[in-house]
């Protein structure tokens, strides 16, 4: 189910609560709305990783998040969504380096306009936006559970970026290999296929980690100018103008990400009884009651078996 952000006139980013102490991934941190994520959860006192795809980029990324915020902690950990031995790597490194996890946005993303391709661990590249989450996140959930017991009564975050797009699927099958790796549907349909699928990880993992200490929301940030849109403006058609009128395009913030950057850090602050846990939340003020059919525990349960990664 989808549902809005509670209501609120005066909230932002400076009722965020107090995070020193606390460290957070960020995945394709390095850009766009990632980049002003990292920044806003380092200026609340969090250490703030940017684990992504490309170092030079990323340490570019960090040389500029040191000019705006002299004071903030950031760091860079390699991880590739299209190839799922850079997941293992990543968190590898990751819990070498720390001793706990208080927040995972799992907010990169293949462009959604990207040609039908497999990558090297033969999964199609655009269901590589929750394959390589997935993979990433599993290796991760451990640490975050000893965290959320130590974490001073706050609960431990998993924000999943999402779109609405998802509403553009194909009706896939993500029981196996073959439901994921499907050609016979749009590039646009292919980024749905991989944004419904997040909407489905995050639910089933919210219903696993239920008393864990772990929250976990899926966020649709809302209708934004930042790269992965960019790439794809070409194609844009006239179905994908009606998945998205209700969210059109925000520009404030450098390019469109405060309303994704307001949506996602306030997503920090939910407390434990929240009816958005579990749940997509938009970064609009539309409420959609759309629920996808897909939403099933199946689709988790024969997820491992489809990768042929998991044990």
């Amino acid at each position: 189910m989808l549902c809005k952000t509670p209501k609120s006139t005066s909230w932002n980013l400076s009722d965020s609560p107090d995070l020193t102490g606390r460290v957070a991934i960020v995945t394709g941190g390095s850009t766009g709305t990632g980049y002003f994520i990292s920044l806003e959860l380092a200026r609340k006192g969090a250490k703030v990783y940017l684990v992504c795809r490309n170092e030079e980029r990323a340490q570019r990324a960090i040389i500029s998040l040191r000019k705006e915020l002299p004071d903030g902690s950031f760091d860079y950990i390699h991880f590739d969504l299209t190839r799922l031995r850079t997941c293992k790597d990543a968190a590898s490194t990751f819990l070498k380096r720390e001793n706990r996890l208080d927040i995972l946005i799992n907010n990169a993303a293949v462009s959604r306009c990207s040609s039908y391709s497999l990558s090297e661990d033969g999964i199609e590249i655009q269901a590589c936006n929750t394959v390589g989450h997935f993979c990433l996140t599993e290796r991760l959930v451990p640490l975050m559970k000893r965290t959320a017991q130590v974490a001073d009564g706050r609960h431990a975050r998993i924000v999943n970026i999402t779109s609405a797009s998802h509403k553009l699927n194909s009706e896939p099958d993500f029981a196996s290999s073959q439901g994921l790796n499907q050609r016979r549907c749009s590039a646009l349909e292919r980024h749905g296929n991989s944004m419904l699928s997040i909407i489905v990880f995050n639910r089933e993992l919210q219903r696993r980690l239920q008393g864990t200490g772990i929250i976990c929301l899926a966020v649709h940030p809302g209708f934004i100018s930042d790269q992965v849109l960019q790439s794809g403006q070409q194609e844009t058609t006239r179905v994908d103008h009606a998945a998205y009128s209700p969210q059109r395009s925000q520009f404030p913030y450098r390019g469109g990400e405060r309303c994704s950057l307001h949506t996602t850090v306030r997503c920090y602050c939910f407390g434990s009884g929240e009816t958005g846990i579990g749940r997509v939340l938009l970064g609009t003020s539309r409420e959609t009651s759309h629920t996808p059919s897909q939403c099933k525990r199946s689709d988790w349960n024969s997820r491992p078996k489809a990768l042929g990664h998991m044990p």
